[in-house]
């Protein structure tokens, strides 16, 4: 016989963890239409013409992602970013693992900084009802050194530039329509909204 306790909490639970699921779920959906019109490979190029310099690309990169990761989230940060960020390395014809392991790990290191950085601080931390003020006086230090000690080990495991390749493909100029207008979107509406995943 089933424990009548056991529908409440899965419901419950089930409450508390569908936003993460959906909010991950737009946010591909979303960068499959950015890709598609061209966005990513056009901010990755000219990321790459901005950064000449292949350790300044990877410098600009973690403050990047970092900051990205801590103001917008996790999720945001690398369905946006890791694409650009491999576009980047391909038109400079460098191997893109470094700029790779980089998104993706700094943005786990950096979701530590405030509750909405990484939904997993909102399901677990929920109950505390902490401010962002408070969140952020108590993990600042944290977040800072996993974001160091994060690109230090990934620059010293990734130090030699990879042989050169040809340069990607993409479009010259992206399409400023549906892509851009929904990445712009959801940049906000993750700011304002006290439930991203609406």
């Amino acid at each position: 016989m089933t424990d009548p306790s056991i529908a409440p909490a899965a419901l419950s639970a089930a409450a508390q963890a569908w936003p993460a699921f959906v909010l991950v779920a737009g946010l591909l959906l979303i960068g499959l239409v950015a890709d598609d019109d061209g966005l990513f490979s056009s901010a990755g190029r000219a990321l790459a013409r901005a950064a000449r310099h292949r350790g300044l690309l990877f410098a600009g990169s973690v403050v990047l992602v970092a900051t990205v990761t801590a103001v917008l989230n996790l999720d945001t940060s690398v369905a946006f970013l890791t694409p650009v960020l491999i576009h980047a390395a391909r038109s400079r014809g460098d191997g893109e693992a470094r700029l790779l392991y980089g998104s993706l790990l700094l943005a786990n290191a950096g979701s530590l900084l405030l509750p909405g950085s990484n939904l997993t601080n909102l399901i677990v931390l929920g109950h505390l009802h902490l401010t962002g003020g408070r969140f952020l006086a108590r993990m600042w230090l944290p977040w800072l050194v996993a974001v160091v000690v994060t690109a230090v080990v990934i620059a010293a495991l990734e130090r030699r530039p990879a042989p050169p390749r040809a340069g990607a493909a993409g479009r010259d100029r992206p399409v400023l329509g549906l892509g851009l207008a929904a990445v712009g979107a959801t940049v906000v509406l993750v700011l304002v909204l006290e439930n991203p995943a609406l």
